[in-house]
């Protein structure tokens, strides 16, 4: 009976362990996705510091609502942007604004990277909705097969959790330069040469 109350005990170890890194892993998808794209122009407007900061308080909320599948999806299309996207972006509008991209050019890598996370996905609601409705808490053997399987889940998790880590590190580094630079008069000063040579563009066209 006490060995059995041990791995009881270990078993909810390993599922709290697991679910707790994997939740941090579903923030730091959020954190990178709604940190990377296109964000709303802010040139014309009085106060252009405050409504980048309003841009990027909507992504982020919207993007909170999204599922890890999704979030997984959209991080790979934000790992694979290319020189292309780049260049048909910037052509597309004659406004100043910000696009913040986070590229990986090691393509197998990214590939690896976007396929390993769907199946962790798949495994996370595999855990949640089956794994655990099927385990019997009062079999010994069915408690050291689940302890096996988790302590096999947190090996596939942590290169995947250290992977998006970094990147939300290098991510909150450029943010911080971002918010420097909005703080600073240089970023009225850019702004306001930008709206100069968008009327001045106007006026010849």
């Amino acid at each position: 009976m006490a060995e059995l109350d041990e791995l009881q005990d270990e078993v909810l170890r390993g599922i709290g362990r697991n679910v707790l890194n994997l939740q941090i892993m579903e923030g730091m998808l959020k954190f990178i996705v709604s940190s990377t794209g296109k964000f709303d122009s802010v040139m014309g407007l009085p106060q252009p510091t405050k409504e980048l900061e309003k841009s990027i308080y909507r992504r982020r909320k919207a993007v909170n609502r999204l599922s890890m599948g999704r979030l997984v999806d959209n991080l790979s299309k934000t790992l694979q942007f290319d020189e292309a996207d780049k260049g048909e972006t910037a052509g597309s509008e004659n406004e100043f604004g910000f696009e913040i991209s986070f590229c990986i050019e090691d393509e197998d890598f990214t590939d690896e990277l976007s396929q390993a996370l769907r199946g962790i996905v798949k495994e996370r609601n595999d855990l949640i909705h089956k794994r655990l409705i099927s385990f019997d808490r009062k079999s010994v053997k069915s408690c050291r097969e689940l302890i096996m399987e988790l302590d096999e889940q947190r090996a596939r998790i942590k290169p995947l959790y250290e992977a998006l880590s970094a990147i939300c590190l290098s991510l909150r580094d450029y943010f911080k330069q971002l918010k420097d630079y909005a703080d600073s008069g240089s970023f009225a000063e850019d702004l306001k040469r930008a709206e100069e040579q968008d009327e001045d563009g106007s006026a010849h066209s």
